[in-house]
C-alpha cells in the first residue's frame, strides 16, 4: 500500500510540475500568478490569492500572550475541573510515552490534520510540545479550522521545571 501511495505521489508531482514541458504553466494547466482559473464553468478562482489568504490566516492565528497558559495556571485549572480542557500533546510518540501530562492525547504535529475527529469541539484545547513552538503552529492551524485552543507556555519544559505531575506510557483514553 505504501509503495502504491509513493508511486501516486511521484506521478502526481511529475504531472503537476510539468516535468519535461517548456511552459510549466500550460503543463500544470494553470495561469501565471495573479490570473484566474475556472473549474468547469464555475466562478474563477485565483489559486495564489487563496494560498496567500491561508498563509495570512495562519500567521494571524499564531499564539500571543492571551492564548498562552502557564504551567501553574493549567495545573490549577485541571485540579478544579479535569474535563475543562482537552490536552493534546503534539510531540512524537516516543517523547509522549516517556513523560506527559495525565489524560493528554498524543497526536504528533505531522498527523494533526488527519485527526480532527479526535479533537473535542466543545472544550478548549491545550496544546503541548517540548518548548511551545510546535504547539504554537498547531494552535494556529486549529484556530483556523474553528477549534478554540491555547498553548502551554514553554511546553513540557515549563511543566517539568514546575515539578508538575507527569505520567509515562501510552494514552489511557
Amino acid at each position: 500500500m505504501k509503495k502504491i501511495l509513493a508511486l501516486l505521489v511521484v506521478l502526481a508531482t511529475f504531472f503537476l510540475t510539468g516535468a519535461g514541458c517548456p511552459n510549466q504553466n500550460i503543463a500544470r494547466n494553470e495561469p501565471p500568478p495573479g490570473q484566474n482559473i475556472s473549474f468547469s464553468g464555475q466562478q474563477q478562482v485565483d489559486r495564489h490569492s487563496i494560498l496567500r489568504q491561508g498563509a495570512a490566516a495562519f500567521f494571524d492565528n499564531l499564539p500571543t500572550d492571551e492564548n498562552l497558559v502557564s504551567a501553574a495556571d493549567l495545573n490549577n485549572q485541571l485540579q478544579r475541573n479535569t474535563n475543562a480542557f482537552q490536552i493534546i500533546d503534539v510531540r512524537d510518540s516516543a517523547a509522549f510515552t516517556e513523560k506527559h501530562i495525565r489524560d493528554a492525547v498524543n497526536i504528533p504535529l505531522d498527523q494533526l490534520g488527519n485527526n480532527f475527529n479526535r479533537i473535542d469541539e466543545n472544550r478548549m484545547v491545550i496544546l503541548v510540545c517540548e518548548n511551545g513552538q510546535k504547539a504554537g503552529m498547531a494552535s494556529a492551524a486549529l484556530n483556523i479550522a474553528g477549534f478554540r485552543s491555547k498553548v502551554l507556555k514553554e511546553g513540557m519544559g515549563s511543566w517539568l521545571k514546575s515539578n508538575m505531575q507527569t505520567v509515562t506510557g501510552r494514552e489511557t483514553r
